[in-house]
């Protein structure tokens, strides 16, 4: 039973890609009722004539589970802090995480890492006869960005 938990989020606000504006028509990619907690349906304002919601309305379901569950209380987050090392303690049987930002040194049990791969470093794989393509090359977080 873990007594302490912190959060480090990069942002200055949780809720990754749903906040994010980088991916603007951000939805889900099937019917709303398949993307839920177990314990916590969907409130009916925010699916009320729609399949499919919306990155606000994702983003505002997961802010009323948190705040139902009383999430926020139970951990500690960290904001505008970026991890520059995570390293296994063998001995200690434990991580030691460096923060980036002030070099501070944070031992945790576990380490999640939810560290926004398919956000923050856009990767475009290589195709074969890419370059016969007369149009512009663009990772799917860079649509509708101008």
């Amino acid at each position: 039973d873990y007594t302490h938990i912190t959060i480090l989020e990069a942002s200055n606000e949780i809720g990754g890609v749903w906040r994010s504006d980088q991916y603007e028509g951000a939805s889900l990619q099937g019917s709303y009722w398949m993307y839920q907690f177990a314990d916590f349906s969907w409130p009916s304002d925010l699916v009320k004539g729609i399949i499919s919601p919306g990155k606000a309305a994702v983003q505002e379901y997961i802010r009323r589970y948190a705040e139902k569950y009383n999430v926020f209380s139970k951990v500690d987050i960290k904001y505008q802090c970026r991890v520059k090392t995570a390293v296994r303690d063998t001995k200690r049987n434990n991580w030691r995480i460096q923060i980036d930002e002030s070099d501070e040194i944070i031992e945790a049990d576990l380490l999640i890492m939810a560290i926004g791969n398919n956000s923050s470093c856009p990767i475009i794989p290589h195709i074969p006869n890419e370059n016969k393509f007369r149009g512009q090359i663009v990772h799917s977080s860079e649509v509708g960005t101008g």
